[in-house]
């Protein structure tokens, strides 16, 4: 709840200002419709964080019902990549999709596109002017994912922390992008669900590599 309250201080303080500065007509006219907008900015900031803390809860209490499938898996990565295309090209980085081509996994396909969306956002925020790899691949009775950037990189003790709810490796640049610090947490639950396993590879200034392994025999969830 501690850290909840941290997170949601901030919108909240702003929201408050620019209701008071309205409410007594201190702001010139041209400057009233950037204050709604600010507003409505950090409404929606909000709810993600409240959505998000509620998803997480979920997922960690078991209480998500996995519906699962065999999966296009390259068609997955090729979709988000295209979807997050834009996004990387403002950032003057370019994303190549790599892999087998056949590649199928076994999972929710819901759950599993948020795993993948979350990783390659990632990699796009803390790279600038450099290149995203994702690529999927079949080994050992099992479909490897893997996320790999030139960006900022990360140091040892980070990457400890990385999975741990409200942790921000770069807390500066994070709180640019409106981000929760909730996403890896989340990511971590549905690859557990799924009986699977994360690794990170970083190294600061040199680039991060993300590797997801989903096995094709699961548990019943």
């Amino acid at each position: 709840m501690a850290n909840a309250s941290h997170e949601m201080r901030t919108p909240l303080t702003t929201m408050s200002g620019l209701l008071e500065g309205l409410a007594y007509d201190v702001f010139p006219e041209e400057e009233k419709s950037r204050a709604y907008a600010l507003m409505q900015k950090e409404t929606q900031r909000l709810i993600r964080l409240v959505e998000e803390n509620l998803d997480y809860e979920k997922l960690r209490a078991n209480k998500i019902v996995l519906r699962k499938q065999k999966i296009d898996a390259y068609k997955m990565i090729s979709d988000l990549s295209n979807q997050l295309a834009s996004k990387a090209a403002h950032e003057e980085t370019t994303i190549a999709v790599l892999g087998d081509q056949q590649a199928t996994v076994f999972g929710d396909q819901d759950r599993l596109t948020q795993v993948l969306f979350n990783l390659i956002n990632n990699a796009i925020q803390f790279t600038q002017k450099g290149q995203i790899k994702v690529s999927v691949d079949r080994q050992h009775n099992a479909t490897i994912f893997k996320v790999a950037d030139t960006g900022i990189g990360m140091t040892a003790e980070q990457v400890d922390n990385v999975f741990e709810r409200y942790y921000k490796a770069d807390p500066s640049r994070m709180s640019t992008k409106g981000e929760s610090g909730i996403g890896m947490a989340i990511v971590k639950q549905i690859i557990t669900l799924h009986d699977g396993d994360i690794a990170i590879d970083s190294t600061p200034k040199v680039g991060t590599t993300i590797t997801v392994t989903i096995p094709d025999q699961q548990t019943a969830n």
